[in-house]
């Protein structure tokens, strides 16, 4: 597989400072889960869900948002010097970057607080965050030109924002005010989140890193239907959810399945000769696309057997499809755009990227086999391998982030 260093343009700033919030938020999620999965500790379950949102938005949300940085301060044409992300204009990306850090560890603080009625109040700051972020990325997409990865970025951050507003009508819900009922929104969250959200961002930052000069739409039709099908595809399972309207589940199935077998083949260039002894931004994504399409699998089985009910799918099937999708797919994305990122600025140590790829997804895999049996062994042994690799992954490219500042500026002095 080809590596794309170099061909996406310097790091912008506030690109490192979002990774590092959010890398900082995943030690959180890491913690609970290495205590939770060895049975040491018997968490409330404001901590299980604060375990569950400091990964989803705390990491995941946090990184692609600054991936999103780093995608649009680039133009189009790869000829042109990457554009200082200081020249937006009128919404100037350091204070957008920091108040959406600020808005989203508030979040996750609010639901490690356990008081209901918090969250939906805070959640609100979320949805201010990532609407103003989804405008600053269409007036720039005016600027550097839109692309299929660009537009499946702003798709992306489309529904982390129907996602979102579901969450905040079932935190409401939670705090019974307004009449509203837990039942209607419990499975419509976290479907918009894990089939629309993580889905087609997943793709998205695939995209992008394999093809970082990318087609501008107008000249791949193909790249557009992915990306679409992807969006529809999320929309329908949201949506019947929300309704109880199983036509609509079904409907999600063929706009899924073939939304992924576009991106694969359209992708499948990149994927010959795979070094999977060396370390690559590439085996990253590579592993990644082939966890996706075993999530697509799980979600087929889900929805052919409990669409008429959805509150039967049992709790192994729902865990394995959260950390395949969280972990699997875009914890390796971003892993590989942080590699990418971090490559030309300081010295590689390719031990640590070692321990990080193979036992954090041998870990995972492992884990969720321990899921699928429902072995407390299994499971006791692959959370706390799991999680150790993803604190290495988290110290080490916390540690290159502040040298890679450090080089920069001293690159700043002697100049």
């Amino acid at each position: 597989m080809a590596e794309t260093d170099g061909k996406l343009g310097p790091i912008p700033a506030e690109t490192k400072m979002m990774f590092a919030a959010g890398l900082s938020i995943f030690v959180v999620t890491a913690v609970i889960g290495i205590l939770n999965g060895l049975d040491v500790v018997t968490f409330s379950r404001a901590w299980v869900v604060t375990h569950v949102h400091a990964g989803t938005l705390g990491w995941i949300t946090l990184a692609m948002m600054g991936a999103a940085i780093w995608m649009f301060a680039q133009r189009f044409d790869p000829d042109d010097e990457a554009l200082s992300s200081e020249t937006v204009g009128d919404l100037r990306v350091r204070g957008l970057a920091i108040f959406s850090i600020v808005a989203i560890a508030l979040y996750v603080a609010a639901f490690a607080s356990g008081i209901t009625w918090l969250r939906p109040i805070v959640g609100l700051l979320t949805i201010v965050a990532s609407v103003l972020f989804l405008l600053w990325m269409i007036r720039r997409a005016r600027l550097v030109g839109l692309d299929v990865a660009r537009l499946g970025m702003i798709m992306t951050v489309t529904f982390l924002i129907l996602g979102g507003l579901l969450g905040i009508l079932l935190g409401l819900a939670m705090a019974e005010k307004f009449g509203l009922t837990t039942e209607r929104f419990a499975g419509s969250h976290p479907a918009s989140m894990v089939a629309g959200f993580l889905v087609l961002g997943g793709a998205t930052l695939a995209e992008w890193l394999l093809e970082p000069e990318g087609r501008r739409i107008a000249d791949s039709r193909a790249g557009v239907v992915q990306v679409i099908l992807l969006f529809v595809a999320g929309t329908f399972l949201a949506l019947g959810e929300l309704l109880k309207v199983q036509a609509l589940l079904m409907l999600n199935l063929p706009c899924l399945i073939a939304g992924i077998v576009i991106v694969l083949v359209r992708l499948r260039k990149h994927f010959r000769g795979m070094r999977w002894l060396e370390a690559t931004a590439g085996r990253h994504i590579g592993l990644a696309l082939a966890f996706l399409v075993v999530n697509v699998g799980l979600v087929v089985y889900a929805i052919a057997l409990y669409a008429e009910d959805f509150s039967k799918v049992p709790t192994w099937l729902i865990f394995a499809l959260d950390h395949l999708q969280f972990v699997g797919v875009v914890t390796n994305v971003l892993l590989a755009t942080l590699l990418i990122a971090m490559a030309r600025t300081t010295a590689g140590r390719p031990l640590v990227d070692h321990i990080a790829f193979w036992f954090m997804n041998a870990g995972m895999v492992g884990f969720v086999i321990g899921i699928m049996l429902d072995s407390a062994p299994l499971k006791r042994i692959f959370a706390p391998v799991m999680g150790l690799a993803i604190l290495v992954a988290v110290g080490a490219n916390l540690i290159r982030m502040r040298e890679a500042t450090q080089v920069a500026d001293t690159a700043v002095t002697d100049g």
